[in-house]
């Protein structure tokens, strides 16, 4: 594995201030970053839930705090 030196520079200085090793960084930066990508790898049922947040609109404003309520309203009206 290669670092340009600004890299290098950077992650002794780190190193040094933290008071770890310069391969415990990297296995850090590793993990964060397979962690960060397994997280963008969520199921497709996420892209279509996240591409609905704010696309719908109530004249209540209230819905956060009381939506079991309005839940239960709704299913009762459906016979539920």
């Amino acid at each position: 594995m290669q670092l340009r030196p600004s890299q290098f520079e950077d992650l002794r200085k780190l190193s040094k201030q933290k008071r770890v090793s310069l391969s415990e960084l990297v296995r850090q930066a590793v993990d964060g970053f397979i962690t960060s990508s397994r997280a963008a790898e969520s199921p497709p049922q996420w892209s279509g839930a996240l591409a609905s947040l704010g696309k719908y609109h109530s004249a209540r404003h209230d819905i956060s705090q009381e939506h079991d309520v309005y839940l239960a309203e709704a299913f009762s009206d459906e016979g539920v």
